[in-house]
């Protein structure tokens, strides 16, 4: 069940769920959450989890689709030390901090290929992907993904495999990164480059808050992601910097194997 593999099988959890009233009920409720909570107003599930809500303290909430609006109200109403984390929502970054930042800051995932978060992608088929769900990858399911990306001209395959990633909810990760790239050498021999490397963190909040006292990452990191995303840039950096003294340049163009315009880009895992 993919609410065991996001919070663990042995971990306290309830899940609220909106039956379906078919296409009809469900757009009118939908219509009556989305602008509702503009003015106040709340349909009945929407008080049900405002009473849940405001009955308890420090709960890790994640809302889906509709979800969003329907807690929304009741999120800004009961600032109870809860932690939210948003998938697949219809609406605006700036509108979800708005109702969903209380005592600490929510988590927003969307598909770039969403159709519900992003509605233009309605008409652009080519690009549907999933409706938030492809986010849960990285609260917890283990993956292994791969992409491309280019190294000094050379078109390289770069896979990403990622353990127990589960974010606010497990304290603990790692990603192992493995990038290898193919050329032809001036002697006319074949050479692979091989690079990995490791990133292995604690996710628990009480390492956020250590971060903001120690005096060597006060002020430059936030959190944990901070962290990441500047060992990401120190090996984009490294890469740049790599020199290659044995390609054979002119033999790459002419099979079409030299890719001199694309540079080294970040992942996206």
């Amino acid at each position: 069940m993919r609410v065991n593999n996001l919070l663990g099988k042995d971990r306290k959890k309830q899940i609220w769920v909106n039956p379906t009233r078919g296409f009809l009920g469900d757009a009118i409720e939908f219509l009556a959450d989305k602008i509702g909570k503009s003015v106040g107003y709340q349909t009945a599930i929407a008080k049900d989890v405002d009473r849940n809500i405001k009955a308890n303290q420090g709960l890790n909430i994640f809302t889906h689709s509709q979800a969003n609006d329907i807690v929304a109200l009741a999120a800004k109403n009961n600032q109870n030390g809860h932690t939210y984390t948003s998938f697949g929502a219809l609406m605006l970054n700036s509108t979800l901090h708005n109702y969903f930042d209380t005592t600490k800051k929510v988590e927003i995932f969307k598909d770039p290929g969403d159709s519900v978060s992003y509605p233009i992608n309605i008409f652009k088929p080519w690009n549907w992907g999933s409706h938030g769900t492809k986010n849960f990858e990285e609260m917890g399911v283990n993956y292994f993904k791969q992409e491309v990306t280019y190294l000094k001209g050379l078109k390289c395959n770069r896979a990403i495999s990622s353990q127990g990633w589960r974010e606010k909810v497990m304290n603990y990760g790692s990603k192992d990164y493995f990038i290898n790239c193919a050329y032809y050498t001036k002697a006319g021999y074949k050479r692979l480059i091989t690079v990995s490397y490791t990133y292995q963190a604690s996710l628990s909040e009480q390492v956020n808050v250590r971060m903001q006292k120690d005096k060597n990452y006060k002020g430059k990191f936030k959190d944990v992601k901070d962290v990441e995303m500047d060992l990401k840039l120190r090996m984009k950096r490294f890469f740049k910097n790599l020199i290659l003294t044995d390609i054979d340049i002119p033999r790459m163009k002419k099979e079409g194997l030299y890719h001199q315009d694309k540079d080294y880009t970040i992942s996206q895992y």
